[in-house]
């Protein structure tokens, strides 16, 4: 069964869909929330997977949902808000570099790991990836981007980006297992140890609430929405976020 896209997806618990809640905010600012509500912890979890400072992944992040707020006009009905969205984070991250920032990715250990040896050793191995292979992880794993969101992103067809996705974490897996650690030997299993290796952290209430009021005038608590289960994303086409 193919995915269903994101535009027609209805916003977890929550009977308006995503493409009447995008169309909506349009004209009512307000509307916005919901949006947010449902991505603030995926763009967090990205840019702090890029970014571990708190102060400059809580600016960039500000900015990718303030950007997306004032531009929102320039979203065509039927695309990918989720697209749209995280092509501004990552033009977030762009500028950041263009000033003379220095990325230095957040490394938690995720509920029910023990931070040690196993997972700097993917971690290691991960960085030995192409900056575009990387950033392919961190748009699936980090962001939780599905592959209908991830093709529309790096402009690839999903099946591509599901093949690259799949030899990439195969040719991960291989490496891996050559090594002194135990790694699950089944690909799928696998992927758990990838999304904890790459995996950002979640975003602070206060913070959520402080950007909220910011967004749309009220610091009332952002209703927490779970990102979906991430799917499998692009080929090389989900190229590195350029500092030029």
């Amino acid at each position: 069964m193919s995915e269903r896209q994101p535009s027609s997806r209805p916003l977890p618990g929550r009977s308006i869909d995503e493409a009447a809640l995008v169309e909506q905010a349009r004209h009512d600012p307000g509307a916005f929330a919901a949006l947010y509500d449902h991505y603030i912890q995926p763009v967090y979890r990205y840019i702090t997977s890029r970014q571990g400072d708190p102060r400059a992944a809580q600016e960039m992040v500000a900015q990718t949902f303030l950007a997306a707020r004032d531009t929102l006009m320039q979203h065509l009905p039927g695309e990918s808000f989720a697209a749209f969205l995280f092509s501004i984070a990552r033009r977030q991250l762009a500028v950041y570099l263009r000033s003379g920032g220095r990325l230095a990715p957040a490394a938690p250990a995720p509920a029910g790991w023990q931070p040690g040896q196993q997972l700097e050793h993917l971690r290691g191995l991960i960085r030995g990836l192409s900056e575009g292979e990387q950033e392919l992880l961190r748009l699936r794993y980090a962001a939780g981007l599905g592959f209908s969101d991830l093709s529309a992103l790096v402009r690839a067809a999903p099946e591509a980006v599901k093949t690259e996705l799949d030899r990439m974490l195969q040719r991960l897996l291989s490496q891996a297992a050559a090594g002194q650690f135990n790694y699950p030997r089944d690909v799928r299993r696998f992927e758990n140890h990838v999304r904890a290796a790459v995996r950002g952290v979640d975003a602070d209430p206060a913070f959520i609430a402080q950007l909220r009021g910011q967004l749309v005038g009220s610091e009332a608590p952002a209703v927490p929405v779970k990102a979906e289960p991430a799917r499998p994303l692009p080929p090389g086409s989900a190229g590195p976020v350029r500092s030029s």
